[in-house]
This record gives C-alpha cells, structure tokens and sequence, in this order.
C-alpha cells in the first residue's frame, strides 16, 4: 500500500472509534515519514487488506524483518472486519518468513487474536485515562478507543538507535 493511498484510507478505517485521533494529512504524513527513518527496526511497510469487490476493509503498518521479529505498528480495519485483517497479516508475515510479530494489543482485536493458535501476551506498558468529559470515560469502558503505534513513540530512533 503507498503512503499516499493509506493517508487517504486511514481516517476512514478507525472513523467507528469513539475515541480516535483527528490525523490531518500532512500530520499522519510526517508521522509516517518519521517512522520511515527507523530502519534499525526493519523496512516500514503498509499492506492493504481488501474484500472479494477489491475494496480496502483494513491495513497494517509493521517493520518487515524477514527471518526476525516484525514489528507492528498498527492495525487499522473497518469496524467488523477485524479477524479478517488479522488472519491476513499473520498470514503475510509468515508467508515473508517473519519468525514473530510483536505489536499492541487493543480491545477489538482481542476477539480475533485469541483464534491465534501461538499466541503470548507480555505486558510492557499500560494507558491511564483521566477525563472530566463523561463522554471520553463512556468510550474508555466500552473499549470504543483506537490508540496505534504511529501514536506511541517506541519506533522512535531516539528509543532504537540506543540499544
């Protein structure tokens, strides 16, 4: 998938989130270049998941490392497709030669992760949400948030380039 196509499917894929970023195009555009420059880490990839029609349900954003970890960054699918992208993307990293996938687990991807059959979860870090908008805490509960890696700031070079 370009950069430029998922600039344009993103919003798109996590628009049935309560709580989701606001990506402005040139925002997520730098975001997505800035990860680009980690390649400590693998080569930054963007695959598209499409439906029997060829339209795009779902993507992953990962660092491919063939005959190593790959690193998930985010998993992005229309709301119910969920399983569908997952299934495609272990399927795509074990037929690259990908020996794990590492990444974040999130509410509805829990459904689908837990068809997994080699499947460990380690905890490394947790969100903490304090709100004053009722609204933020409803969504919270429900698990209706989308926070991706692109988010986060572990496929940082300043976090990489120093191990």
């Amino acid at each position: 998938m370009s950069v430029a196509t998922f600039l344009a499917h993103a919003p798109r894929l996590i628009a049935h989130y309560a709580v989701r970023p606001l990506w402005a195009e040139e925002e997520l555009s730098w975001l997505v270049s800035l990860a680009a420059q980690n390649t400590r880490l693998g080569a930054f990839t963007i695959r598209s998941v499409v439906d029997r029609n060829g339209g795009i349900i779902g993507c992953f954003v990962y660092y491919a490392a063939p005959g190593r970890t790959a690193h998930v960054l985010n998993i992005l699918s229309l709301s119910g497709r969920e399983s569908v992208v997952l299934r495609a993307m272990f399927r795509h990293l074990d037929d690259t030669g990908h020996v794990e996938a590492r990444g974040r687990a999130q509410s509805a991807l829990m459904a689908g992760l837990s068809l997994q059959r080699w499947l460990v979860f380690r905890h490394r870090a947790f969100a903490f949400v304090l709100t004053r908008l009722p609204e933020i805490n409803d969504a919270v509960a429900r698990g209706d948030v989308y926070v991706g890696g692109l988010a986060g700031e572990d496929w940082s070079r300043l976090l990489t380039d120093f191990h």
